[in-house]
């Protein structure tokens, strides 16, 4: 019941959902560890849709703000992740589809070269864990996840 009712209230606010996103740009940061492992995210749409699939920390831009420095600011945000954006590489520029609402988004890549603790934002962020890409056969997966997972596997 309680399953159905978060599905009502989505499609009810599916309309609102559709223009902030299409408005905005959004960044999305590829974080990889030495070993090779991906540092994907639970968002609240688990709590808010029961929508359990992985995604890229990252988020939409503020006015007046780069993609790269949202890439920078939505880390420290999300994650208490403080890196200089020239730790950011470029990977791609793509049009993404989630739910029927679709977004431009710009993916950065990334290497942590040490250990660090993550400090999850409550409010945005479930959960985080590292994942080998040869882990991530039965996960569910955002279409972010899946088109980066596309290109470094064309990469190699």
């Amino acid at each position: 019941m309680i399953h159905l009712l978060k599905r009502i209230y989505f499609y009810l606010s599916w309309p609102g959902l559709a223009l902030y996103f299409a408005a905005g740009t959004r960044s999305r940061v590829v974080i990889l560890d030495t070993a090779g492992r991906m540092l994907l995210v639970q968002g609240k749409w688990k709590a808010w849709y029961d929508d359990g699939g992985l995604s890229l920390p990252g988020g939409g831009l503020h006015s007046s703000e780069s993609p790269q420095q949202g890439a920078v600011r939505e880390l420290a945000e999300e994650l208490g992740i403080a890196v200089p954006d020239t730790e950011l590489e470029l990977l791609t520029q793509a049009r993404i589809v989630e739910y029927g609402i679709s977004y431009d988004a710009h993916i950065f890549k990334m290497v942590l070269r040490k250990d660090v603790e993550l400090t999850l934002q409550s409010s945005e962020i479930v959960s985080a864990q590292w994942y080998a890409p040869q882990d991530l056969q039965d996960v569910r997966l955002k279409p972010d996840v899946r088109r980066v997972l596309q290109l470094l596997a064309s990469a190699r």
